[in-house]
């Protein structure tokens, strides 16, 4: 989900370039960091081809349309690489003139809005996965465990919860092997 995927490139900038100045290599936190959101973009461009309705959120009509979706990916990428590198180096550097813990605070709370945003506001958007014309056409979205077409207990759950552990996985090894020397 495209919105989902551009606050985390936005979010993983800020707190790289934050982290940055307590980092003992931090010439090397721009390179690895900038790895950790190439990779996060090629598990969007995956889902995006996989599930190009869900993931455009059904705004745009990807189905059957090999070029129009090669350039939706292509857009998708320049964006997630933007919103790295403007959390990088725009979002960060103000933030310093804030206390780190209420930058977390406010970022934690921000989370919780956008969260909430998808699963209240976009629920049938975000937990129902189908084509462009059939979530058009449809009155009625039946979402539940295991439903056809609902994430939940569905193939974007699982690939969600397994490209969720690699990120979570490189995030934290990025993050260890940029921890302030003791």
């Amino acid at each position: 989900m495209i919105v989902f995927d551009l606050a985390h490139q936005l979010t993983l900038g800020a707190a790289c370039a934050m982290y940055r100045s307590t980092s003992p290599k931090p010439r090397n936190m721009f390179r690895d960091a900038f790895a950790l959101s190439i990779l996060v973009a090629m598990l969007c461009v995956v889902s995006l081809a996989i599930w190009p309705g869900w993931q455009s959120m059904y705004l745009v009509d990807l189905d059957g349309n090999l070029a129009r979706l090669m350039t939706a990916e292509a857009v998708q990428v320049a964006a997630l690489i933007a919103c790295f590198q403007i959390g990088f180096t725009l979002v960060a550097p103000a933030l310093y003139r804030f206390d780190p813990r209420h930058v977390r605070l406010l970022a934690g709370i921000a989370w919780l809005l956008l969260l909430g945003f998808l699963s209240v506001v976009l629920y049938e958007r975000a937990f129902f996965v189908t084509s462009f014309r059939d979530f058009s056409s449809r009155t009625h979205f039946e979402i539940g465990w295991g439903k056809p077409d609902s994430l939940l207990g569905g193939s974007v759950m699982c690939f969600l919860v397994v490209s969720g552990a690699l990120n979570i996985l490189c995030t934290t090894a990025l993050f260890a092997r940029h921890r302030p020397s003791a």
